[in-house]
């Protein structure tokens, strides 16, 4: 093998068409990655919900219980799974992650509020979903001030009504101060 790769690239004429080769190469790549996003643009993720949070009773100080709510509103026919869904194996519900800190701790698991059944006739199941304005609450205790809250939503959106089956998986993210 050795023998082979010396008797390449010991010859002038070898090196020249090694250099040509790699140039073309580089060329093409250079190109190709120019030229492809602007003929070929990625398709558009949807987001079809708008994120707020809010915390009571305010004021408040250390020791206090408070409600964090958070609401997303929701475009017309799209849906989100709810928290509570734990049979899911085709969809993920929604998950929140907090980022630990000493001002406050966690009292339970977030909860979804006003949620429907939907029943998806192509899978043949049921699964509780939010629509409309999606909220989930979550307690936590405030240890001491000031409050510093950050919050993860992962969730997954699907669309009513849609031969092509949307399902859109997304995360926003919540300061609470």
């Amino acid at each position: 093998m050795n023998r082979l790769l010396r008797s390449l690239f010991s010859n002038r004429l070898n090196k020249k068409c090694m250099l040509r080769s790699c140039f073309v190469c580089l060329l093409l790549v250079t190109v190709s990655g120019l030229l492809i996003p602007r003929y070929c643009p990625a398709q558009e993720i949807p987001k079809p919900v708008k994120w707020s949070s809010t915390v009571s009773p305010r004021p408040f100080k250390a020791g206090d219980t408070l409600s964090l709510r958070f609401t997303g509103v929701l475009e017309n026919q799209w849906f989100i799974y709810a928290t509570d869904n734990d049979t899911l194996d085709y969809v993920s519900p929604a998950v929140f992650k907090f980022t630990p800190h000493p001002s406050y701790g966690l009292l339970g698991s977030p909860a979804s509020l006003n949620v429907v059944l939907h029943r998806d006739d192509l899978l043949e199941e049921d699964f509780r979903v939010l629509k409309n304005d999606a909220v989930f609450l979550q307690k936590v205790i405030v240890r001491r001030l000031p409050l510093r809250i950050d919050a993860r939503l992962d969730y997954t959106l699907s669309k009513e009504e849609d031969e092509e089956g949307t399902v859109v998986v997304l995360e926003e993210l919540f300061k609470i101060r």
